[in-house]
């Protein structure tokens, strides 16, 4: 698309995504939570950001599937 505008809200201002969210916001880069996921070729755990690459830093697989949390859940079912 040619001559395409970034998004903007009410007030004209452009939306922040990914790091410049978390800039917007007031937390680093750093500070943002991770999560584990595990690579669908050769099993390498992996831990990203948000923003991050979707890549395995193992072999550079693509395909990457979340991991299960250790946390017992239990629903009650009526």
């Amino acid at each position: 698309m040619e001559g395409a505008a970034a998004p903007t809200i009410a007030s004209g201002e452009p939306i922040a995504v990914g790091a410049e969210f978390a800039a917007a916001a007031g937390a680093s880069a750093e500070s943002l939570p991770s999560s584990s996921y595990i690579c669908g070729d050769c099993g390498h755990k992996n831990r990203l950001k948000h923003g991050d690459t979707i890549r395995c830093r193992s072999c550079g697989y693509r395909i990457l599937y979340k991991a299960r949390t250790k946390m017992i859940v239990q629903y009650e079912a009526r």
